[in-house]
């Protein structure tokens, strides 16, 4: 059959039998893992009465049976096929050799058994002998770690299996972050793949895990890089350069087991292996995880805690007036802390003021702006009147109690001038009430407010029991809810009172 009408009848074929399949087909023609052919692809070619057997076939096509099992490729010297190797039509798309090691999931299977459909990181990828793979026992496992000890060897299986294959060495990989997906039933190996999910191997537990507890450090030495994998390792590429990093402050995450080298985040993040001598530990500073909102503008930042000789300005709490700020370390009192990628501050700076509260726009044309006002890099995102008619929650104030922080719907909304805003008095309640009036609105917020916006009328509801949840302090507003759904706010009057 030729090339043209063997696809032609698969796009026929397929449209009738493919309605079940979990994901599209793939087209063939790469040997990239994402776009070899699907299993659904070479379901409906091989279903098909009208497709031939070739030279290489010995038997009628064979019926595919549907399975769901785990296996290794194991083998050197198999070919990975579009088809089983016997049908005609079949186009070889890889090696078993470039995939030694890799866990496979076998989704379908000749009905000898001869042949196997394997998916490869969750995607369709092709048939291949059974004798190349070999059925796992192994326990899904799902959590990551660093790989911290060389001379490691590498397989293809658990490395107390007598068929695994050594396929590479932990040396090649030192300092690098893994997935592990499996563990082996006696809980000694790991299967490990890249943070991109490429597999890579076997490993013994013992080659995985830094040394060591949390700590802040500082960088105090010149001369050293600091890498992405720790030095010498084969791909390891130089972020930074300790001579330019004086004084700055890390998270000493742990080490390699001859403390050597050690992992370090910079301002909250991953940035990489340094020489441990580089580094001086802080006993005299502590690890500090919070988040938190700078208030005040008349506080300096400093490149070390305030007070200490070594402490250079670097900006003023003005400039970031407003912003949330991420703290990751405290000095032994608390009284200064450092935030990420600004420096050491006052810990007055920060909290908001004036409390929590629900609060209503009562008056428009005031900007609201993602920091107060006149910050620097503030940004406009609207104005007050655009929010006029709705509640909003109010977390607090400048220290000052000139701009008011707003949330809407569970998520930050921006500053605005606290003369835009106004606390919504209310007093919570739980009764029932029936419309008896027709001819009032039912609005977003009671009538008398500013924005408040008509959502229907009474005359929809009249006869009708009604929950009522809140009211305002006057009670001459009532907030109604039916089947369980907010309605809006009625004047008293609509319910007889």
């Amino acid at each position: 059959m030729e090339k043209g009408v063997g696809r032609w009848l698969v796009s026929i074929f397929l449209v009738i039998l493919c309605s079940g399949c979990s994901t599209p087909p793939i087209s063939v023609g790469s040997q990239d893992e994402s776009s070899l052919i699907s299993e659904s692809e070479q379901t409906s070619i091989s279903s098909s009465a009208g497709i031939s057997q070739g030279e290489k076939a010995d038997s009628a096509t064979p019926i595919f049976i549907t399975v769901n099992e785990t296996a290794t490729i194991f083998l050197e010297g198999y070919p990975i096929d579009t088809l089983p190797w016997d049908m005609e039509g079949q186009e070889t798309i890889g090696q078993s050799e470039d995939y030694i090691g890799r866990i496979v999931t076998v989704v379908r299977k000749t009905n000898d058994g001869t042949y196997a459909y394997v998916w490869i990181a969750e995607l369709g990828f092709g048939w291949i002998e059974s004798s190349a793979l070999k059925e796992a026992d192994f326990q899904p496992t799902d959590y990551s770690d660093y790989i911290t000890l060389g001379g490691s060897p590498i397989t293809s299986l658990p490395g107390d299996s007598e068929d695994a294959d050594v396929i590479g060495d932990t040396s090649d990989r030192i300092g690098e972050r893994v997935l592990l997906v499996y563990e082996s039933a006696d809980g000694e190996y790991v299967y490990a793949k890249t943070l991109i999910n490429e597999g890579i191997g076997w490993l013994e537990k013992e080659a995985l895990g830094l040394t060591g507890e949390e700590q802040v450090g500082m960088i105090a030495a010149e001369d050293y890089t600091v890498d992405t994998l720790v030095w010498g390792t084969p791909g390891s590429e130089t972020v930074a350069l300790t001579s330019e990093q004086i004084g700055a402050y890390v998270t000493v995450k742990g080490s390699l087991s001859d403390g050597s080298y050690t992992l370090l985040f910079k301002d909250g993040n991953a940035w990489g292996w340094v020489d441990t001598r580089a580094i001086e530990i802080r006993d005299d500073i502590m690890i500090a995880e919070a988040t938190d909102y700078i208030t005040a503008g008349q506080y300096p930042i400093f490149s070390q805690p305030p007070g200490t000789t070594e402490a250079v300005q670097l900006g003023t709490t003005k400039d970031v007036l407003g912003a949330s700020a991420t703290i990751l370390f405290e000095t032994m009192d608390s009284s200064s802390v450092y935030a990420a990628y600004l420096g050491w501050i006052d810990r007055q700076a920060f909290g908001l003021e004036n409390g929590e509260y629900i609060g209503v726009i009562k008056a428009g044309s005031y900007s609201v702006d993602t920091l107060p006002w006149g910050t620097p890099d503030y940004e406009t995102i609207g104005y007050s009147d655009s929010y006029a008619g709705k509640e909003l929650l109010v977390k607090g104030t400048t220290q000052n109690g000139l701009y008011s922080l707003l949330w809407m719907q569970g998520s930050p909304l921006g500053w605005v001038d606290s003369r835009a805003i106004k606390p919504f008095d209310v007093v919570p309640v739980s009764y029932s009430a029936v419309i008896s009036d027709g001819g009032y609105s039912i609005d977003s917020l009671p009538w008398v407010e500013f924005g408040a916006k008509e959502l229907g009328s009474t005359a929809e509801y009249l006869g009708e029991a009604v929950s009522i949840s809140r009211e305002t302090v006057d009670g001459a507003y009532l907030y109604a809810e039916w089947n369980g759904e907010g309605v809006g706010w009625i004047d008293h009057r609509a319910f007889g009172k």
